[in-house]
């Protein structure tokens, strides 16, 4: 090992020890009692450990927006504070409910949306019940400083059934639809995590940052979000 490859190690190791990760998690659908005719077991999660599980994260961790974690993965150079991110995807009308509790503990949240789901254009997916325009709108008005929105597809296509054109006009008409919106941040969550080096080359290409959900965890590199489902 010449003396640039011990460099390189040595400071890989001290950077892993002093550059806290921050974790971004993702969640579909939260409710009382599971509907198998509206949503998916494996996108399921009941309200009692939903709120269970972010009381026991808020104690280890402090929650940020996904805007100000990119900006802390691109500009840090040291990160002492343990940081978590909140995202959810397709657009269930769930979060009308607890957004009033994350509002009281200030958890900001940004919502992965597939504007066909809201519109109700497409109506086969089993992502539960969607917000509607209306319910949309009130959540922005509510809490302007804590919710942002974000790409998901127009239809929710995965990236491994349609072809890269496909994949652009579909994140393209779905950004059409979310422009109007000033909480609209420019990230692409692929929908079921489905994503190859020729998609996230246009998405990023596009303007978006790629978002994966892939359970890994985010130290210093902006060019893509690491996503675990909670």
């Amino acid at each position: 090992m010449d003396f640039r490859q011990l460099f390189h190690k040595i400071r890989n190791r001290i950077t892993k020890i002093r550059l806290e990760p921050i974790r971004v998690f993702c969640f579909h659908q939260v409710s009382d009692k599971f509907d198998e005719s509206t949503m998916w077991k494996c996108d399921w999660m009941s309200i009692v450990d939903f709120k269970e599980k972010i009381i026991a994260l808020q104690e280890k961790y402090m929650f940020i927006s996904l805007s100000e974690a990119n900006q802390k993965l691109e500009n840090d150079t040291f990160r002492s504070k343990k940081y978590a991110v909140l995202t959810m995807d397709d657009a269930g009308n769930c979060i009308v409910d607890l957004m009033p509790w994350l509002a009281e503990r200030n958890i900001p949240i940004t919502l992965f949306l597939p504007y066909s789901f809201i519109t109700r254009e497409k109506t086969e997916h089993k992502c539960g019940i969607s917000l509607t325009e209306v319910q949309l709108n009130d959540l922005l008005q509510r809490y302007p400083e804590l919710v942002t929105i974000a790409n998901h597809g127009f239809n929710h296509n995965s990236a491994y059934e349609v072809s890269i054109e496909e994949l652009v006009s579909d994140i393209e008409r779905n950004e059409k639809a979310l422009k109007k919106y000033v909480s609209k941040i420019p990230f692409y969550a692929y929908p079921g995590g489905h994503h190859t080096s020729k998609t996230d080359a246009v998405v990023y290409k596009m303007g978006f940052t790629p978002v994966y959900c892939d359970g890994g965890v985010n130290y210093n590199d902006c060019n893509f979000i690491h996503r675990e489902l909670l």
